[in-house]
């Protein structure tokens, strides 16, 4: 439940779903059939505890627990069933969990107490070889990912510094503009001269307004995104910082130990901005593709990634404010970051950038949009049909989409069902929601594949978990013909 509510019948239910019941004429009770009004109230309470649980999980409070448990439990056996069961259970545990590290001196001191026990066999020491073998290469994984995480953070503290003077940019233009309207509008009377001069102005203000405003959101959004990274890096900085106080001789004997503390990773910081500071402006522009390239996979529902919009966009305009050409370009496209539209000198710039990039699959992919669509060139189905046909073989999920709409109306080349159908299933497992959605529509009309609703459905489910606006439409009409 994310909004839970109390009925007339002091049942709980989640705010949609018994709205949902009421608007469909129901005036009973889901659960005791007894005649209840529709009059709701929020269950704050619940939703508390709903919160709290989710908070624990999201820290790992439940799987620490486990650990902890498993731990103790390893004075209590007494035989080599019950520690191999135990030791089992640690060894799922790590793997499957994202929050529990367990140092490898942990493991030998289990292991050496076992021994004193005179507790083991040869499967059992096996198995605990396999605990080490496992903690060392999570322990490793979580170094990555931490290192990973930290030039991110670096990167978008660099960007939003960046941003916040472009916002205080336009800010000084809202205040100028305002105070430029002030005095039209003073004059406004005197002649139809100063009369449009205040319409200029007034008009100059609401751009400008607008723009920062949507600034405003995207500082906000990309401020979020960073905060999660942080937290997540931070996250993995304290366990890794748990796992080095327990292995700090262990660590000595192999080299160099990971730096724990938060100011040894502000030192981190330090020497990474100064080594940035002087690497070339080139390096930086193409060090920053992952933004743009998580910002459209969010945009688009890529990638497996839940759709989302606002975030995808926002991500896309800091790449943009950080001078990554491809972000450019899609910000002129689109019209966002202050950018005009300007059809030319997009379908240019995405020619250049698939030129100098030796083949980006994503600039390919938009050039072949371009073609489609007429936008900065003429219209040529043909050309359009080329370019997705590049960009798929570079394994982008959404070309092969657009590449198998073509296929699937005969849009540039000869109509093939049959290859739409691969491409859009090829895409829907590198995690495409449109591709999932078209693969339902396929299956719910029987377009290249024999009709079948089960599939369609399950199809248009996986599409919508992954925030196809479509899909729901799609599902809601299934199930309205299922009562016809």
């Amino acid at each position: 439940m994310n909004d839970p509510v109390v009925a007339e019948d002091h049942h709980s239910y989640e705010h949609a779903s018994i709205q949902k019941w009421f608007d469909l004429g129901h005036t009973t009770s889901p659960l005791t059939r007894v005649e209840i009004s529709t009059r709701l109230t929020r269950n704050q309470s619940l939703k508390t505890q709903i919160q709290d649980w989710v908070e624990d999980q999201l820290r790992g409070k439940a799987d620490m627990d486990t650990l902890r448990a498993l731990q103790a439990g390893i004075f209590a056996v007494n035989t080599s069933d019950e520690a191999m069961a135990l030791v089992t259970q640690l060894i799922e545990l790590v793997t499957a969990s994202k929050f529990c590290l367990l140092p490898t001196s942990e493991v030998a001191n289990v292991k050496g107490y076992l021994e004193f026990k005179q507790i083991g066999n040869d499967e059992l020491r096996a198995l605990l070889d396999v605990l080490v073998g496992q903690c060392q290469g999570e322990i490793k994984l979580k170094r990555t990912k931490h290192d990973e995480l930290r030039t991110k953070c670096l990167q978008l503290e660099i960007i939003n510094s960046a941003m916040r003077k472009t916002q205080q940019v336009l800010q000084k233009t809202v205040a100028l503009m305002a105070k430029k309207m002030v005095v039209a509008e003073n004059k406004v009377l005197a002649a139809r001269l100063i009369l449009q001069t205040y319409n200029e102005a007034k008009d100059e203000h609401e751009e400008a307004q607008r723009k920062l405003d949507a600034y405003n959101g995207s500082v906000t959004t990309m401020k979020t995104t960073l905060r999660e990274l942080f937290n997540e890096k931070e996250t993995i900085a304290n366990e890794l910082a748990r796992v080095h106080a327990s292995t700090k001789e262990e660590e000595t004997n192999q080299g160099p130990s990971f730096p724990a503390s938060s100011s040894s990773a502000s030192s981190s910081s330090s020497s990474s901005s100064s080594s940035s500071s002087s690497s070339s402006s080139l390096s930086w522009v193409h060090s920053i593709q992952w933004l743009f390239d998580e910002g459209m996979d969010y945009f688009c529902g890529l990638n497996f990634k839940k759709k989302d919009q606002k975030r995808g966009r926002s991500m896309v305009e800091a790449s943009a404010s950080s001078g990554f050409p491809m972000s450019v370009a899609f910000c002129h496209y689109m019209g966002w970051n202050g950018m005009e539209q300007d059809a030319e000198k997009t379908f240019a710039l995405f020619v250049a950038i698939e030129q100098d990039s030796q083949g980006y699959e994503r600039a390919q992919h938009m050039v072949g949009v371009c073609y489609r669509r007429g936008y900065g060139t003429e219209r040529d189905d043909a050309k359009a049909f080329e370019w997705y046909t590049k960009s798929s073989a570079q394994e982008h999920s959404l070309a092969m989409v657009s590449l198998g709409i073509c296929y699937e109306w005969g849009w540039g080349c000869n109509q093939h069902t049959g290859k739409a159908i691969e491409l859009y299933a090829k895409s829907a497992r590198l995690g495409c929601s449109a591709a999932m959605n078209n693969l339902g529509s396929c299956y719910e009309h029987g377009r290249g594949v024999r009709k079948d609703v089960g599939k369609a459905r399950g199809w248009y489910k996986k599409a919508r978990a992954q925030g196809h606006e479509m899909a729901q439409d799609s599902l809601d009409k299934l199930d309205a013909c299922a009562y016809i």
